[in-house]
């Protein structure tokens, strides 16, 4: 019997029944026809596309329409700044990274998500949201000030999304991506240039940055938060991407591990805990957040920058 003998089957079954054959009738004509003893529920199925042997139908492939992985070739010496909630950033430290980026010949960085606070689109009531439009202009004037002194020292910056940069997203029903918020923020005041295409945004969480010299990377902005300076980094290295580094932000801690022979990197934060409610106003058992940022050289190591202990510890700008 040919493999195509059971479709041919339930051709003629339904063939018969379109004719005015009763059921019973046509699945005798078909047990004649073919020498399959078939039941009308078997034929049914096989002629609707179930599998006769499971009774279970092949079920459609719904693509809910995901934005797609950002990935990053290797291009050379990569910055990666995080967490730097303009405008409520450490000023100093910021324009520290970028000294050193121009300094080093380093062409290319990461934004690895909060790039920008939007304390004006929390859920949680507090004081420091702006109160009024003219307010609120100048917080956006001054983040456009930050993504300006970014873009004018790389070449090329990749945007992560981060919670905060996903605030006035979920205030908005989601009615707009980040790409168009951020488009915003890069158009600057009327005269201003607009800097939007020196960077490549994706709506996800994390990227990847392949082909460096030692290896690939998995960059992100993870919803985990640990007290323990580098946990997180090594639980991602070690559990869940054991074949590349790893790089994690969120946590506002730093650290620099070896796991599995790969780096776990912590990259630190870039926000003014002075500038912050919940951290100015509170009392809070956390450990400190440490000021600074990662990045790697053009050998693909990586290295931390601790901005408060190598510069004003030494009395340092």
């Amino acid at each position: 019997m040919s493999n195509d003998m059971p479709d041919a089957a339930a051709k003629l079954f339904f063939s018969l029944c379109d004719s005015g054959v009763d059921t019973d009738t046509a699945a005798l004509r078909v047990k004649e026809e073919y020498g399959l003893d078939l039941s009308i529920l078997a034929i049914k199925q096989r002629a609707l596309g179930w599998d006769g042997a499971l009774g279970v139908k092949d079920l459609p492939d719904y693509d809910p329409g995901l934005p797609g992985e950002l990935v990053i070739p290797w291009q050379g010496a990569t910055m990666v700044l995080a967490d730097i909630h303009a405008p409520y950033h450490r000023t100093k430290a910021l324009e520290r990274a970028l000294i050193q980026a121009r300094a080093e010949h380093i062409d290319y960085c990461v934004l690895l998500g909060d790039t920008m606070d939007n304390d004006a689109y929390s859920y949680y009531s507090g004081i420091t949201p702006p109160k009024s439009m003219k307010e609120l202009d100048k917080q956006m004037t001054e983040v456009y000030r930050v993504l300006t002194a970014i873009a004018d020292t790389f070449k090329k910056v990749y945007v992560v999304r981060g919670n905060h940069d996903a605030r006035p997203l979920k205030q908005l029903d989601k009615k707009l991506a980040l790409k168009h918020f951020w488009k915003m923020f890069c158009l600057g005041e009327e005269g201003q240039p607009s800097i939007y295409d020196k960077f490549v945004i994706t709506e996800r969480y994390y990227c990847s940055l392949v082909d460096t010299p030692l290896g690939d990377w998995r960059m992100m902005h993870q919803k985990e938060y640990s007290r323990l300076r580098g946990r997180v980094a090594e639980r991602y290295a070690d559990v869940k991407y054991p074949d590349r580094h790893v790089m994690t932000t969120h946590e506002h801690h730093q650290a620099k591990l070896v796991v599995r022979d790969h780096w776990a990197i912590q990259t630190g934060c870039l926000q003014d805990s002075k500038k912050t409610e919940y951290k100015e106003m509170r009392d809070t058992l956390h450990p400190p957040w440490v000021i600074g940022w990662a990045w790697i050289n053009e050998l693909g190591v990586p290295d931390i920058k601790n901005y408060v202990r190598e510069y004003e510890y030494q009395g340092g700008a």
